[in-house]
């Protein structure tokens, strides 16, 4: 790691007065992402069999934190000052994004979380050793909007560059247009796969989304991480045979539970059923295998 500064849940290093450093001489170490794979070997013969893998375990690195001498007068730490960075960095709500203001690697996030211990010297803190735990084995970039307004019929082509042989699963918001006349209709959004550098003719199809009620205005919001969909309002009308309307409110079987995914290469979404038409934005982060 040749970096003197970091961020960590919005705040960075520099913004407390610290650097990154080495005690020492000591360097920074990192582990983890390793795969562990099965095989068998079966007597009398010389090749293994590949069974299967795990998922790749958590980064763990470590590298050490003091007082910037361009910043402070002392490099040793008081009661005070040792506290406002264990409130910072010792947290217990959850992982926090962490980013590494080193060249080439400025665009990287990683979700983490810290544990540390002071380094002293006769007695006195002159700094930290730092333990970062990731959430997975990677990082990711920062997230990527794609917007566009579509037609039946038209479709957004996503391309995707990522550094692992998974889907990723994106945030999916959809708006659906029109003046509002008080019909509603089912909604299609179809999500097609190709290879890099493919065409739409040559994708093939992954999974549709189907949304039922849907009225000109409606606001749809798919979380395919969390498997979260939101539709507002939380109500529709229906024109009765005598031609009036009557409110009614949504069920949960009016979505087909299906949610959008990202593949590596080419990735397009269309619409159909959806007159005349929709705004859709699509939110993800592309995975970027690469330890600090």
């Amino acid at each position: 790691m040749y970096a003197t500064d970091f961020l960590f849940d919005g705040q960075r290093a520099s913004d407390y007065g610290l650097m990154i450093c080495s005690f020492d001489g000591e360097p920074q170490a990192a582990a983890g992402g390793a795969i562990e794979r099965s095989v068998i070997q079966t007597p009398g013969r010389s090749r293994s069999i590949f069974c299967g893998a795990a998922p790749p375990s958590a980064l763990e690195f470590t590298f050490s934190i003091c007082k910037d001498p361009c910043q402070c007068e002392s490099p040793y730490f008081d009661p005070y000052e040792e506290g406002r960075v264990c409130k910072w960095l010792l947290r217990t709500d959850g992982f926090k994004a962490f980013q590494i203001d080193e060249p080439g690697r400025e665009d990287i996030l990683y979700y983490v979380y810290v544990n540390l211990s002071a380094r002293q010297i006769a007695g006195r803190t002159a700094g930290f050793d730092l333990t970062v735990t990731t959430d997975c084995a990677y990082g990711f970039t920062p997230a990527i909007t794609k917007k566009a307004t579509l037609s039946p019929g038209k479709a957004l082509r996503v391309n995707v560059q990522s550094d692992v042989r998974e889907f990723l699963l994106p945030r999916v918001k959809i708006k659906a247009n029109g003046e509002g006349d008080g019909t509603s209709q089912t909604l299609t959004l179809q999500c097609l796969h190709a290879r890099e550098g493919g065409s739409i003719e040559s994708a093939t199809l992954d999974r549709t989304v189907a949304i039922s009620h849907v009225e000109a205005g409606n606001v749809i919001e798919l979380d395919s991480d969390s498997d979260i969909f939101t539709i507002r309002p939380n109500t529709y009308f229906v024109r009765e045979e005598n031609g009036t309307l009557t409110e009614r409110r949504r069920s949960p079987d009016g979505f087909n539970w299906q949610f959008p995914r990202l593949f590596d290469g080419a990735n397009y979404f269309r619409v159909t059923g959806s007159k005349p038409g929709i705004d859709i934005e699509i939110q993800y982060q592309e995975p970027r295998r690469v330890i600090p």
